[in-house]
């Protein structure tokens, strides 16, 4: 059923259509029509209500929340963190009761989010309900936005190396080369300028992306602090941002962990990693590329070992001072972890196939080893033995048995690390409208990638087709009984 607010509805009625500024009339409505004219409604503003609206006695159910006079800031945002909210589209049969008591909370923290938005002398100055029907209210919170907080100045200190203090590693040249590296596309990072418009979420996103580029660089240490002033009769901000980044790190030993099955030496291979070297997550993440491209593992990650803040702490608070006086490890140990897959897995199942000339069922056998003989060698077999009917099971004309086998290998590190070798065979027994098909196939495929970038690959496939059976007309030569197929196929991927 599809009502209007205001309407007198049953206490259980599915479909409810209600405009949150106005009113419509509407009877049941069926069929295309129906559709079109609902479409129409919710076109001019209207809100569809799904779901039984059956709430306790003595409760209502809250269909809408709106601002009034919300114009500087998205009323969307304001209304997403409120407690009183409303819920058309979600559960059919939990809906959201109207919560009183709780309407003096809400109206504070629409005062808050405004002044996370800059609006500082913004106040929610009261909320009224408004009455649907006999289950159903509206809730409005009415505010005076005020006059926007803008920022008076902004200062990021700790990153250039002449501003760095003591914690400037000025004994380390590359150190210095970075900071300044940093500093001169600061704006990147902390795209905060004075003048605009104060907004808290930016505020704290710019010192959490500081900080991550700064550890992106090699200074595992660095920390990000910040303050900011309000002055409310100037409506202004003075935000200082306070970045101690600590020394430029390097590795000091490369660790191992999770395996079982594969030695440490198989995976320090593809782990171009020295002791000295700076640390460079760009790098780790190029790592665990080429470790999960060994196909064994579930999870890769390569990551510093950081020495806790709060262990460095010593139980101090948290300042700019405190972090000064740290002495920071020049070197830490970079650990290398992984979550290896079953090496081992046998697979069963079956299903069934509905196509345009011909129907199918199927089993399923299947067996993959990760380390067939060792050396991280792939080999998976698999079954497919089918019973096949054309053109379909209710109306068959022929039918027979059929299926599919595949078998791959892959051999990784042939010849040299990087290099892939893939070889595998295919076979399938099919019954179409001439009658039944056998097709052998194999293929060789070499690849390596370059630059953790780009992968060429070559492939030889040639395939056997061979009719077994053959019920065209005689005379019809339109298809040979044997067929070659021989081709050669290059590749380049681009991975980004």
């Amino acid at each position: 059923m599809i009502a209007t607010g205001g309407e007198h509805l049953p206490r259980r009625s599915t479909w409810r259509l209600d405009r949150p500024y106005g009113r419509c009339s509407a009877q049941a409505l069926r069929g295309p029509l129906g559709v079109l004219t609902l479409l129409s409604i919710v076109g001019c503003n209207g809100l569809i209500r799904l779901g039984r609206h059956n709430p306790p006695p003595g409760s209502v159910i809250v269909v809408h929340v709106g601002i009034e006079g919300a114009d500087l800031v998205d009323e969307d945002e304001i209304v997403d963190h409120l407690e009183t909210y409303a819920d058309n589209f979600g559960s059919f049969d939990t809906k959201p009761l109207l919560d009183v008591s709780g309407l003096d909370e809400d109206e504070r923290r629409v005062e808050a989010i405004y002044a996370a938005n800059g609006f500082f002398s913004a106040r929610c100055i009261g909320h009224r309900i408004e009455v649907v029907d006999d289950v159903s209210v509206r809730v409005f919170f009415e505010v005076k936005e005020g006059q926007a907080t803008t920022v008076g100045t902004i200062e990021v200190l700790g990153i250039a190396p002449e501003a760095a203090g003591a914690e400037a590693p000025t004994d380390d040249p590359e150190a210095l080369t970075r900071l300044r590296d940093i500093q001169d596309d600061l704006s990147e990072w902390v795209p905060i300028e004075a003048g605009g418009r104060w907004n808290e979420a930016v505020y704290l996103e710019s010192k959490r992306a500081l900080q991550a580029e700064l550890r992106y660089r090699g200074f595992v240490h660095a920390e990000v602090l910040g303050r900011s002033e309000v002055d409310r009769l100037g409506h202004t901000v003075a935000v200082v941002i306070d970045a101690v980044p600590g020394p430029l790190t390097r590795i000091a030993a490369i660790k191992v962990q999770g395996i079982t099955g594969i030695s440490t030496e198989r995976i320090l291979r593809r782990v171009d990693l020295e002791p000295g070297d700076i640390i460079d997550v760009d790098k780790f993440e190029k790592i665990e590329g080429r470790l999960f491209d060994l196909g064994v593992f579930f999870s890769v990650a390569v990551k510093p070992e950081r020495v806790a803040l709060d262990t460095m702490l010593a139980g101090r608070p948290i300042s700019v001072e405190a972090l000064r006086s740290i002495e920071w490890p020049k070197t830490v140990g970079v650990s290398v972890t992984v979550q290896e897959r079953p090496y081992h897995e046998l697979r069963t199942g079956g299903g069934a196939s509905l196509e345009n000339q011909r129907d199918s069922v199927s089993l399923l056998a299947g067996y993959q080893a990760l380390s067939f003989f060792g050396g991280e060698r792939f080999f998976d077999v698999e079954v497919r033995p089918a019973y096949i009917v054309t053109p379909s099971f209710f109306a068959p004309e022929d039918h027979g048995l059929g299926g599919t086998a595949t078998v791959l290998f892959r051999q990784p590190s042939f010849l040299e690390e990087y290099l892939l070798l893939s070889v595998n065979g295919d076979y399938k027994l099919d019954l179409d409208g001439r009658g039944l098909k056998q097709t052998i196939g194999g293929s060789t495929t070499l690849s390596r990638q370059f630059f953790d970038l780009l992968t060429p690959s070559f492939t030889y496939r040639i395939e056997l087709q061979n009719r077994l059976t053959d019920s065209s007309p005689d005379g019809d030569t339109s298809n040979d009984p044997y067929l070659v197929l021989s081709v050669v196929e290059q590749a380049l991927t681009l991975d980004w």
